[in-house]
């Protein structure tokens, strides 16, 4: 077939960049298939590229029409492209990238159920399956006649396409390059195009909390605060090297916020000044126990950039977060919600404890009149207790934090959070390490010491010790790609079905146990209880 040369409007005629684009199907397909699908475009607008594309994906379904398709080259034939304005000249890439994907899978077949499905039965019609994929984090009702036993066999046309475009089914030697593709995103990629700095300002702390983790950080801070302004310069240098367009300060750790605001509020300052000049965006996330928040103070920040705030409140919480007095501090927290603007979104954590169920219905209740302000109310495991060491099939050691009378009572609490009509930040629990899902985030506290984990400040093997950024990425990145999850979360050549929400857990309990960072945390019986029971009452 002739390419057709570009032709542009007589009124303002546009050199064009290249020729056609022409997609081919096999002289054996029928002649309306050949007549209809046989296409030479010139792009001039986003409708002409809006052709191509339907093109494209009547193509694939053309494929699964004529079996003679099925032994066409993959992907069609993209020979060239016509565009008569340089804005389109990426649709051409565009259009390669979807015409490489949707043909590789289409062609695909050797794909089998994917290691990552959980399936439980639809309570409420036996024809059905509901389906997690743990790897996407979506979960689908589906027919069972209609997607086979195991997925995918014995099932072709639009139904196959769909469960290889959502990863329910797999070619079983791409399973392990995924996995490791999806862990380097994990750890590079910077989702909504925001990097997030943490900034630890103190350690000082007006509670006396019975789990602190931290409480050996609490001493005098005196000269060894950096000024803002020189704290600020770190931030900032740290964010400009990000590709990203919105710049998040989370500020946390292990002393209250509210009670250095000032410092804060200065370190802010300077850093959206760095922003405003580079044209980025930014925003306050403000970790705090609420003991301390006032208007004057709530509205400065509001003023400086927070978007969002996460409180925490215990199911006892008059016992477990108490003032140095020895006063609870539950009533004076939930005056200080009120005075938190609409435009702030409010995170509400909780620690839970074994058994903790009745009392932390009572916490839902009491919260219910504030369910207006609350944007998410999630109940987590209270650390206050060294997880377990134990071994995998005998031989591989690893630690476990969530037993089975834990795992229960954060079902029992999660569901009365969803049934109180409260929002909940994610249905799946997942234990990912925070160096993993934080790789590229920056941590620095008030002294200007950076380290790769807030939750093991306090140790020197995490802390950069005047190393840089680069260097403690390049050391940890190494660290983190070392294969511990290959060699713990492979059984049989196949990886655990909840391998790509935890890669291994988190590191930090099993540094404080003493088992080391090449240790993994397992918590797949508390993944495989909790996906389960939200699965079968979906």
């Amino acid at each position: 077939m002739a390419k057709k040369k570009g032709t542009s409007p007589s009124s303002s005629p546009v050199r064009p960049i290249s020729t056609a684009i022409i997609i081919r199907l096999p002289s054996s397909a029928s002649a309306d298939a050949k007549q209809a699908h046989t296409t030479s475009s010139v792009i001039r607008s986003p409708a002409d590229f809006g052709f191509v594309m339907t093109s494209l994906f009547s193509y694939i379904n053309y494929s699964n029409i004529y079996p003679e398709c099925q032994h066409f080259i993959s992907p069609p034939s993209i020979h060239s492209i016509t565009i008569l304005s340089p804005q389109f000249l990426i649709l051409y890439s565009q259009i390669q990238h979807i015409a490489n994907n949707f043909g590789a899978l289409t062609m695909s077949d050797k794909a089998e159920q994917a290691p990552w499905i959980v399936i439980e039965q639809d309570r409420t019609d036996r024809r059905f399956n509901m389906v997690h994929n743990c790897f996407t984090h979506k979960t689908f009702r589906l027919r069972k006649k209609d997607v086979g036993k195991p997925l995918g066999a014995g099932i072709t046309g639009p139904m196959r396409n769909f469960l290889l475009a959502e990863k329910l089914i797999v070619d079983p030697e791409k399973v392990t390059p995924m996995i490791e593709e999806r862990l380097f995103s994990i750890m590079h990629s910077y989702p909504g195009n925001k990097a997030m700095a943490v900034f630890i300002p103190t350690h000082t702390c007006q509670l006396d909390c019975s789990y602190c983790f931290n409480a050996n950080l609490r001493k005098p801070e005196g000269k060894k605060r950096m000024p803002a302004q020189k704290i600020a310069q770190k931030l900032a240098r740290h964010f400009s090297s990000t590709p990203a367009q919105a710049w998040i300060l989370k500020i946390t750790g292990g002393g209250e916020p509210a009670l250095v605001s000032g410092y804060i509020l200065d370190v802010a300052k300077h850093i959206r000044k760095a922003a405003d000049e580079q044209g980025r965006f930014f925003e306050i996330y403000l970790v705090t126990n609420g003991a301390g928040l006032t208007k004057p103070m709530i509205d400065k920040f509001v003023k400086a950039g927070l978007s969002k705030m996460q409180i925490t409140l215990d199911p006892d919480h008059d016992n477990t977060r108490v003032y140095k007095s020895g006063k609870g501090s539950m009533d004076d927290i939930l005056e200080n919600i009120k005075l938190i603007p609409n435009s702030v979104s409010l995170t509400i954590n909780s620690n839970v404890r074994p058994g903790d169920e009745k009392i932390f219905g009572k916490l839902v209740k009491k919260l219910e009149p504030l369910r207006h302000r609350i944007s998410d109310f999630s109940p987590g495991p209270l650390m206050n207790k060294l997880p377990e060491v134990t071994l995998i099939k005998g031989r591989k050691k690893m630690v476990r934090f969530f037993g089975p009378k834990l795992t229960n009572t954060m079902i029992a609490c999660s569901d009365m959070v969803v049934e109180a009509g409260f929002r909940q930040k994610e249905q799946f629990p997942r234990v990912a390490c925070e160096t993993f899902t934080a790789m590229e985030q920056f941590y620095i506290n008030y002294t200007g010491a950076t380290t790769i984990c807030p939750g093991l400040e306090a140790v020197a093997e995490f802390q950069a010790n005047g190393r840089s950024l680069e260097k403690l990425m390049e050391e940890y990145d190494y660290r983190l790609a070392m294969p511990q999850w290959k060699e713990h979360c492979y059984e049989d050549g196949k990886p655990c079905e909840y391998l790509t929400k935890c890669f291994g857990g988190c590191r930090m309990l099993s540094v404080i146990q003493g088992a080391g960072w090449g240790v993994i945390n397992c918590e797949k019986p508390m993944f495989d209880t909790m996906t389960r029971h939200i699965l079968a009452n979906a």
